[in-house]
């Protein structure tokens, strides 16, 4: 059984660890999106919200543990900016994690975390999923094309 286990230890000693997700976390703020196996990615997200939550804080003792964990002052300028707007009115949540297919090499299972309503292209499915695509395939077929008689 793993009562009181509240963190995967993704085969690390636990500096380890908390060096690997201080590394993914300045990723994630930077880029807003990150492609990582799934467990890496469960470990994240209570991370990535916490960051966001510091951010919204807003005062100076929580700048000074976003700048412990994160050790980029643009980043955390990043951060306590123009992140924290964006999620004001939001109470939580601010993460999600998308499975996607598995990594060729090893078949480990990946995963995409990012933050919500970010300002990069979605990589939800359109509604319709297989459907859709076919239809927006057929328009597209119709379209004349340059130089042809209308």
């Amino acid at each position: 059984m793993r009562h009181g286990y509240k963190l995967a230890r993704l085969g690390r000693s636990s500096k380890l660890r908390r060096a690997m997700l201080k590394n993914l976390t300045a990723s994630l703020v930077e880029h807003e999106r990150i492609q990582t196996t799934v467990p890496r990615a469960k470990a994240m997200k209570k991370v990535g919200d916490w960051m966001i939550s510091l951010g919204k804080r807003g005062n100076w003792k929580a700048r000074m543990d976003a700048n412990w964990w994160i050790r980029n002052d643009s980043l955390v300028d990043k951060l306590f900016g123009p992140l924290t707007e964006r999620y004001e009115s939001r109470p939580g949540g601010y993460t999600r994690v998308l499975r996607i297919p598995n990594r060729k090499g090893d078949q480990a299972p990946m995963a995409i975390i990012e933050y919500i309503n970010n300002p990069l292209p979605s990589l939800l499915p359109a509604k319709g999923g297989d459907a859709h695509k076919a239809a927006e395939r057929k328009k597209l077929r119709k379209i004349p094309k340059e130089g042809t008689p209308v």
